[in-house]
């Protein structure tokens, strides 16, 4: 407190002190940066969890592919907030090989992994949950092989921190395999799963109690509930800013299952949920094997088509373009654009690439070749939007193709065409004996 004689000054003198003396003392604090890629089911819940964790009033949107955002949060009160980056893998199974994107050898050391699996498509369940694990197993495992030859220390280090988790004095040591990036699995909609009849509920729930002791990860249920959410927030949070996690247990099958990290065994856990002989008819290598398979006879898994979404995208209504959708219709529909090849697909490519106008990026090709001429792609419109003009390899329509494709530029350009093509203009007239008008171009 200031004593009363102080003046204004003094006390301002004082305060400004003290944060330079704070300021000081958080010198030393070095801010935590880690990462945490989140991927599962199509439409599973993925983009609600994120905005949740980081306190954002957002609607969820679809993910297109690979999505990225982060969050800040300080361990304690005025110090330097840590960095988390959240990455989200869209698309189910079908694009998980983009997980070699955001898990690098720089960042693997702080990197960890939620998988969300949604509980109201137990068909979907073990495959989607079985493939996405497997491809970052192997994409993990192969960056810790080039670690070990270039940075043998941090690939030590990791390698043992997967067993952080489970003491070596545990009944089950010697029959896990830990995942080696931290991991939770959480499943999700349990408000359409406790629906389920009792029977599927609790094979369900032994089952993932079983994969996730198995690859040492920890287990929460989830829904739109603020609880529920709440206890997913607890487990991530630990992840991306190493707040501590909580040592409550929940393992009630008619519950919302809340299960952190070696906190269960297969002892509570119980066997698969089939008869004796059912089991012994069961070929299975490893106990992983045989939880499979106990649970796919029981959910019979889905084609790999319906799971990995194969139709074609461009006909995904998720992934809809206007302008480009009009352009590729009009191009269907003109008998003279179907007559034409892509430059792409032939010997002689352009001659040059000029831009127009840097600022738009509007780029027009030119060549020599006296039956390679430039058009744009379709309406002037869409011109416009996707700043691109592509070349065709013409043999008959040269004129009335370069005419009008020109003419649509025209209404949005100002430039003359010899002031951008030049002397190869000059040429061009010359070897192919066409008639180039002079036009103006204008494009705001």
């Amino acid at each position: 407190m200031p004593a009363g004689s102080d003046t204004l000054w003094d006390i301002a003198i004082a305060e400004v002190e003290k944060r330079e003396n704070a300021e000081g003392d958080d010198e030393g604090v070095e801010i935590s940066e880690k990462s945490v890629l989140f991927m599962g089911n199509k439409n599973g819940g993925k983009t609600t969890i994120i905005l949740r964790c980081l306190d954002r009033e957002e609607s969820p949107k679809p993910t297109l592919a690979l999505e990225y955002t982060f969050g800040r949060r300080a361990r304690r009160h005025n110090r330097p907030k840590d960095i988390a980056h959240f990455w989200e893998l869209g698309g189910g199974t079908s694009l998980v090989e983009l997980i070699r994107i955001p898990i690098t050898s720089s960042n693997v050391k702080a990197f960890a992994i939620v998988l969300v699996l949604d509980l109201s498509k137990p068909d979907e369940l073990w495959t989607t949950m079985e493939s996405l694990l497997q491809v970052t197993r192997n994409h993990v495992n192969k960056i810790l092989t080039k670690l070990g030859k270039t940075n043998p220390e941090v690939a030590t280090e990791i390698k043992q921190r997967m067993w952080n988790n489970l003491q070596k004095d545990h009944p089950d040591y010697e029959l896990v395999d830990p995942f080696p990036l931290p991991l939770v699995i959480i499943g999700s909609k349990y408000d359409i799963f406790h629906e389920f009849d009792s029977e599927v509920r609790k094979i369900i729930s032994k089952t993932l109690r079983f994969v996730s002791h198995y690859y040492g990860a920890s287990l929460v249920f989830t829904s739109k509930s603020e609880a529920l959410l709440l206890k997913a927030r607890i487990l991530i949070n630990n992840l991306a800013f190493g707040f501590d996690k909580s040592k409550s247990v929940s393992v009630d099958h008619s519950r919302p299952l809340f299960i952190p990290a070696g906190l269960d065994s297969l002892n509570q856990i119980g066997a698969p949920p089939a008869s004796d002989s059912d089991i012994g008819k069961l070929h299975a290598n490893t106990p992983l094997e045989l939880w499979k398979k106990v649970f796919e006879k029981t959910f019979p898994p889905k084609g790999s088509c319906d799971l990995q979404y194969t139709r074609d995208p461009a006909q995904d209504l998720q992934y809809a373009e206007y302008e480009v959708d009009v352009m590729r219709a009009q191009k269907k529909q003109d008998p003279l654009l179907r007559k034409c090849t892509p430059v792409s697909q032939v010997a002689y490519p352009c001659h040059s690439q000029l831009e127009v106008n840097p600022l738009s990026g509007l780029q027009l090709s030119f060549g020599l070749h006296q039956h390679l001429i430039v058009i744009g792609t379709g309406l002037a419109n869409s011109v416009r939007a996707s700043h691109t003009c592509t070349a065709y390899f013409c043999h008959e329509h040269a004129t009335e193709l370069q005419e009008r494709e020109l003419h649509h530029i025209q209404q949005h350009r100002r430039y003359s065409v010899n002031d951008l093509f030049g002397q190869e203009l000059d040429q061009y007239k010359r070897n192919a004996s066409k008639t180039w008008k002079e036009m103006d171009f204008d494009l705001d």
